[in-house]
């Protein structure tokens, strides 16, 4: 299998390009190397290679009209969860896997007010995002993404911060997601 993919590489390269390149049949060999020594070492030590991926992608559809400081934001509209990792129930992503992770969330406010929001790891806040007023009548939003580290077991959530408003918009545009970027092997 492995060696069928490794020339299959080097084919889709002299497509590609219409020649045959010796540095890039070098890069692809070195490619090619480098897989089969981490399969390698992977049938040693007993490990999945390949871990299934960890992906999430929620939305706020409904507004929320009335919400406290410190409060959860319970996203109703589940865009993908593969390896079901994010609890719609419950707003929180727990880990499956020790890895790297990125998450990006998003706040979509009227235009009379600002609102924060925290990312919080098992209770510690890891990353903020904040829109306030413009002063130009436009709606806001704010954005932000942030990559850190995770070991299996762990929650991630985003909690309302401050008391600026206590509406947000959902339209889906206020968003929370995720995935696993690294796992750890060993």
């Amino acid at each position: 299998m492995t060696k069928s993919v490794c020339y299959g590489i080097k084919e889709e390269a002299d497509i590609a390009s219409n020649h045959f390149s010796l540095i890039g049949y070098q890069y692809n060999l070195f490619l090619c190397t480098i897989i089969l020594l981490f399969a390698f070492f992977a049938v040693k030590c007993g490990c999945n290679p390949l871990p299934n991926p960890v992906v999430f992608s929620t939305t706020m559809q409904n507004n929320i009209t009335s919400i406290g400081i410190e409060q959860e934001l319970i996203f109703d509209s589940i865009r993908a969860n593969v390896g079901n990792g994010y609890n719609i129930r419950h707003g929180t992503f727990t880990a499956p896997v020790d890895g790297v992770y990125e998450f990006s969330f998003s706040v979509y406010v009227e235009v009379s007010a600002g609102v924060g929001l925290d990312l919080k790891k098992n209770g510690v806040v890891i990353a903020r995002t904040r829109s306030s007023q413009d002063g130009y009548g436009y709606f806001n939003m704010a954005t932000n993404i942030v990559v850190t580290e995770l070991k299996a077991g762990d929650d991630v959530w985003i909690e309302h911060s401050t008391a600026d408003s206590n509406i947000i918009f959902g339209r889906n545009m206020t968003s929370f997601s995720g995935q696993l970027i690294l796992p750890y092997y060993f």
